[in-house]
């Protein structure tokens, strides 16, 4: 992964975010720094998973993610907000993916 690629991959889970935010997702993060540290650890957290799980499927990532979102930001109680972590992870994991794809050559 090249740091154009990071930095690519970074700007879209921002976005993606950014996104969730205005659709109404409270754990998005109201602040752009807020949503940029949550983009940071989702595309950490997103790229590990997929080199220790390789055959996961986007579910899998998603669900991951969620919890390893809710985890980080919330002590894993999240009562209520797994939902809305599911929602933001989701989100999050259509753009990184998407971007990924772009690179690689297999979007369409």
């Amino acid at each position: 992964m090249t740091q154009h690629n990071d930095i690519n991959g970074l700007a879209k889970a921002i976005q993606a975010v950014a996104a969730a935010w205005e659709e109404g997702c409270p754990v998005a993060g109201s602040t752009e720094e807020q949503r940029r540290k949550i983009a940071q650890v989702a595309l950490r957290r997103w790229r590990s998973f997929a080199r220790r799980q390789p055959t996961a499927d986007h579910e899998e990532r998603v669900r991951h993610l969620a919890a390893g979102l809710g985890e980080r930001f919330h002590g894993g109680n999240l009562g209520p907000l797994r939902e809305d972590y599911r929602f933001l992870a989701n989100a999050i994991g259509r753009a990184i993916g998407n971007a990924e794809a772009a690179i690689s050559g297999n979007a369409g």
